[in-house]
């Protein structure tokens, strides 16, 4: 390799070898290839060394901070011990050599140190080369932060910005984004966190600067996994660690890998997780990691969730001796919660018990307060104790409300619930067991649609738990999802009762709608897609609650987990061998809640019809028939329609027609979603003018407040392709509802451009009519199914559902 990178050196010329031999290996530095960048330093320094120059000691720093990065502690301790010459005793050479001095003594735990050697470089920063002065208070910040001096480490990471900006320093500014993202994830505020290491991640993004993309992204994971958004967070943490091996940031790897981890533990997927932290524990016994003992606690667990108590045990104690902090410490009290779950699995409920009440009653976050009232109220069910079991529950989820509470972002607020969801499964469980059908009901869906519920919920509208009321309100039968690893279920909810019956577990249930969802996209409908059809219609539908429904019988369904994204009308009853929409009225909602505010009849008749815009781009060609469509949809509403078509379907004018004021809004364009970013899902429409400007996001819906008692979005994906632990889809659709649609109709799957056009007709003509938008709905897809073309195949009439909000 050493001989390959020599030829970087390139031809002879007047610029001295090791001017150029440096100037590569900056560049090599500057994208963070260390494990490139390490043999060609050393290489060029056994070259160049004895001539002593400023390039020379340039590159030793260089080497300094490469090995550095690589956990190589004590060979970079020894590179950077050469004192430079007198000449450059006032340099940027004996500044940034303190800085990397500093920056070791940080990794290895010296705060007297690291301080020491800021505070040198600080004084000959603002005395000799004052530019430097962003970088001597970025990484001052750095270790404030890590020494929890919050308040000096905010006054120097942002003193560092302001002076990066103002000479063009993008690392400088990254470097000093990043460590106020950390130091807000520090002091829990999460969403603000996020949006600093967002903002870091965009610039070195933008430069290329890949040892800044790899560290960004991970505390940026590390934020997110901390506010429940699991997805997201592995996506940056994949990246992260994918970079980190490529570059051989050795000390980078360790994190990475245990928050990879940690998410394949709230998965359940309990082998990949050990996986991932045995490998976390190898790499930070090999460099001397600092959070040895979290790493090793975090394997502990893996192993007691596969069953091994002793090994978990032996695991645990092994993290306690590696733990300095006193026995109150956070990180002391975890290790007594993992103990406590230790003492419950091999029968040891006393000794669980009293642990647990030890860590509620030092706990040092809400976090570690809800989870410690979870596995007390655990133990107290193994131990037979139902009502203190009762009581510890409700506790728990109390805690983990006020939590959520302090997340002020709402479109960070959204991943909450898959925090809390293990919480709620086991009191849902408890509760059922108990013979607590209905409580149980009122648990599962206290934790549904929470942000939706804030958004539309006032005192006026709030009402008390009566699911029996909404049935009958909604003159509908309510089945009401939950699934879960160990036992989903179903509540069967009418005017006159609460059922529930027991189904799968959520994986079988999942596995059969991902091969008949592929059936269908495939256009099969052959006897082994009827199969998967009618099985799941058996495994979802109640048997017998539902067969005194009368034909076409009005049917709310409150989803769950993967049920989120399929469509139950493509059921297939196997005693008739119909589509269940044959036989029911299918709408969605997301929760009880929702549905439960007062009905009206709201809103104008007047339609809002945009749509049809020319191509913004070629990734968004002009839909072919688009046109058809809004003139088969205004047809029906006459001078009650404003249309906006064309070039004047644009943003801003959607913003400026005054949507609050219409009943209807009807969107004919492309559009778009998002998974890691769900509120930058849009609506894709004609260009303002100049710029990038065509797109109307789910984010700007929310701001525009609508009485709209319909908001079709006939586009691709309108619902959104992502569904958070109890909130269901967020997407377009979501935003809709959000803003105070009462109901919205959108599609789970890319939609055909030449079946949309009959039956958007056939929707708004029953609309016209009288008819409500869900039978309205319903009699345009049969009008497809028996229409005898090959549109009757769920593909073409499936991807259109009906959610049912305020």
């Amino acid at each position: 390799m050493i001989a390959a990178l020599a030829l970087l050196l390139g031809s002879a010329s007047a610029v001295p070898p090791e001017r150029e031999a440096y100037r590569k290996a900056a560049v090599l530095c500057d994208h963070g290839n260390w494990r490139v960048a390490e043999p060609f330093l050393r290489e060029s320094l056994a070259r160049f060394e004895a001539r002593g120059s400023d390039d020379v000691w340039e590159m030793k720093l260089l080497l300094g901070d490469v090995l550095t990065a690589r956990a190589k502690y004590q060979e970079a301790a020894v590179v950077l011990a050469a004192e430079p010459p007198a000449r450059l005793a006032h340099s940027t050479i004996a500044i940034r050599r303190l800085l990397e001095q500093a920056v070791l003594a940080y990794r290895l735990k010296d705060a007297s140190g690291a301080n020491r050697l800021v505070v040198s470089a600080e004084s000959l920063a603002r005395t000799y080369q004052p530019r430097l002065l962003a970088d001597v208070l970025g990484r001052r910040a750095v270790i404030e932060t890590w020494q929890r001096s919050f308040e000096a480490a905010e006054r120097d990471a942002r003193q560092s910005i302001r002076l990066a900006r103002k000479q063009h320093d993008r690392i400088f500014e990254i470097n000093a984004l990043g460590t106020l993202g950390r130091l807000r994830t520090y002091q829990r505020r999460y969403d603000e966190a996020v949006a600093y290491q967002r903002e870091a991640l965009t610039l070195a993004t933008e430069i290329d600067a890949r040892s800044k993309i790899e560290k960004v992204s991970g505390n940026l994971g590390w934020a997110l996994i901390l506010l429940g958004d699991f997805d997201t967070a592995s996506d940056h943490f994949t990246n992260a660690l994918s970079i980190a091996e490529d570059i051989g940031a050795e000390y980078d790897i360790v994190p990475w890998l245990s928050s990879l981890g940690d998410i394949a533990l709230h998965n359940h997927d309990y082998r990949k997780a050990l996986d991932y932290y045995q490998r976390g524990v190898v790499a930070a016994r090999r460099i001397g990691h600092p959070d040895l003992a979290e790493f090793t606690a975090n394997t502990a667990v893996a192993l007691l969730e596969l069953g091994d108590p002793a090994a978990a045990r032996k695991m645990n104690d092994g993290a306690r001796t590696l733990v300095s902090e006193s026995p109150g410490s956070e990180q002391q009290l975890r290790l007594l919660l993992i103990d406590a779950r230790i003492d419950a699995r091999i029968g040891q409920l006393d000794a669980a018990v009293a642990k647990a009440k030890r860590v509620i009653e030092a706990a040092k976050t809400k976090a570690q307060q809800w989870e410690a009232e979870a596995r007390l109220a655990q133990f107290y069910v193994a131990a037979g104790n139902s009502p203190d079991a009762g009581g510890h529950f409700r506790r728990a989820i109390d805690a983990a409300s006020d939590a959520r509470n302090d997340i002020k972002n709402e479109e960070l607020r959204l991943s909450f619930g898959a925090l809390v969801r293990e919480v709620n499964e086991a009191y849902v469980n408890f509760l059922i067991d108990g013979g607590h059908v209905t409580e149980a009901l009122e648990v599962a869906e206290s934790s549904r649609a929470q942000t939706l519920n804030d958004a539309l919920e006032s005192e006026e509208t709030k009402r008390d738990f009566d699911p029996q009321r909404v049935a009958r309100d909604r003159s509908a039968v309510i089945l009401s999802y939950w699934l879960a690893p160990k036992q989903s279920y179903v509540w069967i909810i009418t005017g006159s009762s609460i059922e529930m019956e027991r189904l799968p577990p959520s994986k079988a249930i999942e596995a059969e709608i991902d091969s008949y969802s592929r059936d269908i996209q495939a256009l099969r409908s052959k006897a082994a897609s009827r199969a998967h059809a009618s099985k799941l219609y058996s495994t979802l539908v109640p048997q017998l609650p539902m067969r005194a429904t009368p034909l076409g019988a009005r049917v709310i369904v409150i989803p769950d987990g993967r049920l989120y994204a399929f469509n139950l009308e493509t059921l297939v009853n196997p005693a008739t061998l119909r589509y269940w929409i044959e036989d029911v009225t299918l709408e969605t909602a997301n929760s009880l809640e929702l549905l439960d505010a007062p009905q009206s009849t709201r809103g104008p008749r007047s339609m809002l019809l945009v749509g049809d815009p020319p191509s913004p781009d070629h990734d968004f060609p002009r839909l072919t028939n688009a046109a058809d469509e809004i003139s088969r949809v205004k047809r029906h509403f006459g001078n009650g329609c404003t249309i906006l078509q064309g070039s004047a379907a644009t943003p801003r004018a959607y913003e400026n027609a005054s949507a609050g004021r219409y009943g209807l809004i009807h969107f004919v364009a492309h559009g778009i979603a998002t998974r890691q970013r769900p509120l930058d899902s849009a609506v894709v429409l004609a260009r303002d003018g100049e710029g990038d400007s065509y797109k109307l996001y789910a984010r700007d819906i929310l701001k525009h407040r609508l009485q709209a008692r319909l908001v079709t979005i006939s586009s691709c994906h309108g619902a959104g392709t992502r569904a958070y632990t109890g909130e269901g889809l967020v997407g377009l659709a979501w935003a809709f509802l959000h803003a105070g649609a009462q109901q919205v109709i959108a599609s789970l799957w890319e939609v055909n451009d030449s079946a949309t056009p009959k039956l958007m007709d056939d929707l708004y003509s029953g609309i016209r009519a009288g008819r409500d938008p869900a039978t309205s709905l319903r009699n345009a897809k049969l009008s497809l199914i028996r229409g005898g073309t090959v549109y009757q195949h769920p593909k073409y009439w499936a991807p259109f559902v009906l959610y049912s909000g305020s």
